[in-house]
């Protein structure tokens, strides 16, 4: 440890040592040739900027005298942008109504009564008997009465819907 601690501080000062011992490493600073000192004015953007400050006080007070309001265009462009708290409470209302009324559906859709379907896994499973060796006259019976009960049926329905 004391070791380590030796070599360290020798090779600081060593590093130390030679950048800064050598005499001719401090140069006076009057030996570097310098320039004869010249009059510096302000430059063209100065110049620029001045110019554009006043055209544009000049636009602002033309604009606030030839619009009636007496207004600026930065201040209708604010109003312009601004909210208007009666737009909000329309938005608002109207976002309320929608959302009741997709309330309205969704309990309508999960408070009626659930169809009884019966999954199959294909629908040709229905038609899977066998189209030979049937008896004659049941292949096409009458069914004019299972026609007359499903349409009876059926107005029930629509008319419980309608009250």
């Amino acid at each position: 440890m004391f070791a380590l601690r030796r070599t360290a501080i020798r090779s600081l000062s060593r590093r130390s040592a030679s950048t800064h011992a050598a005499p001719e490493a401090h140069i006076a600073h009057d030996a570097y040739a310098t320039a004869p000192a010249q009059h510096e004015g302000f430059g063209k953007g100065f110049y620029l900027s001045i110019a554009a400050t006043v055209g544009v006080l000049a636009l602002y007070k033309f604009d606030i005298e030839s619009n009636p309001d007496g207004t600026s265009f930065l201040t209708r462009l604010i109003e312009k942008y601004h909210s208007r708290t009666e737009m909000w409470e329309a938005r608002n209302a109207l976002h309320t109504h929608m959302v009741e009324r997709a309330a309205e559906d969704r309990s309508l859709f999960q408070d009626s009564k659930k169809t009884s379907v019966v999954g199959i896994k294909f629908p040709e499973a229905l038609n899977m008997g066998s189209p030979w060796n049937q008896v004659a006259g049941w292949s096409s019976g009458d069914l004019s009465a299972v026609k007359a009960h499903l349409e009876a049926q059926r107005e029930r329905h629509t008319t419980s819907l309608q009250k």
